[in-house]
């Protein structure tokens, strides 16, 4: 049951992911998972759903750089519960762990992570999945896999990006570009040249798209093929709520349209506003 008054003098307890932290019943710190002859066991916190307890959730201190080391713990608590995900942070990274190797046996490499400092629309649209009102295990165990392996490619693109073995080398310098024999000394040379085609690659490539969204006078704009009129676009919506959620505030925030773009404000107070989002009608 949702409460609508104070609790302990503070305001109507905020939803995170539709759950309410303050309700017993949903979110529990300290749950008890006694792992064989231990008891006492206890996890930071706990997600109950349907009363069972479905995410565990290990938090360490901010300053922590997470790591395999950190999620022993989760892993002991993971084998005992019913749970089916666990989660490891340090309140800005949020890594996201299940046994899709081995049933009833956490994984130790996690399938989805979620950062708050670098915060991607993928990213956000993953994390929806955990929501309360459409927290489906089998729907989000058929990504999982998906999303870890795509994780681990990502990591081994990124290590190439910063340091291409022999093997990439050899592969990207054919006969077109070397013909000549592949010594440890010209390999090396070409390492050095394709860091740097990377990177001006990467460059070229940010360039584009950012030219492509940004209009003459500088103002950030998004591409739709919607009239615009008096009612708020879905895009435009989409950037508003994101924007409000990142701010985090109990303010009266009013949506507002205009025939050029969707903006934020304080109350009613329309010289109080906080974000303009204007659409640019796409070009055939």
């Amino acid at each position: 049951m949702r409460a609508s008054k104070k609790i302990y003098g503070q305001k109507k307890p905020r939803k995170h992911l539709s759950y309410y932290h303050f309700n017993p019943c949903e979110f529990v710190p300290e749950y008890t998972a006694d792992a064989g002859i231990k008891t006492g066991e206890k996890v930071d916190y706990a997600i109950m759903i349907n009363n069972e307890s479905l995410i565990l959730i290990e938090a360490k201190s901010t300053n922590t750089e997470l790591s395999t080391k950190h999620i022993s713990q989760l892993i002991r608590y993971f084998s005992v519960t019913k749970a089916k995900f666990g989660i490891l942070t340090n309140g800005i990274v949020y890594q996201f762990y299940s046994d899709l190797g081995e049933h009833n046996k956490m994984d130790t490499v996690p399938f989805f992570e979620f950062d708050l400092f670098h915060i991607r629309k993928e990213a956000v649209d993953e994390l929806k999945r955990f929501q309360k009102d459409s927290f489906n295990v089998k729907s989000i165990l058929n990504s999982a896999s998906d999303l870890k392996h795509m994780t681990m490619v990502k990591a081994v693109i990124a290590e190439q990006f910063k340091n291409p073995s022999n093997q990439l080398v050899k592969a990207l310098i054919n006969k077109n570009i070397y013909g000549g024999t592949k010594t440890q000394s010209v390999l090396d040379k070409f390492n050095v040249i394709i860091q740097k085609a990377f990177d001006e690659y990467i460059n070229d490539v940010i360039t584009e798209r950012l030219s492509s969204v940004i209009s003459p006078d500088g103002i950030l704009t998004y591409t739709s093929k919607e009239k615009n009129d008096t009612i708020l676009t879905p895009e435009e919506k989409e950037v508003l709520d994101f924007v409000k959620d990142m701010l985090d505030t109990n303010l009266d925030m009013k949506y507002k349209k205009t025939s050029r773009y969707g903006y934020m404000q304080l109350g009613e107070l329309s010289t109080k506003w906080i974000c303009r989002v204007y659409i640019r009608k796409e070009q055939n």
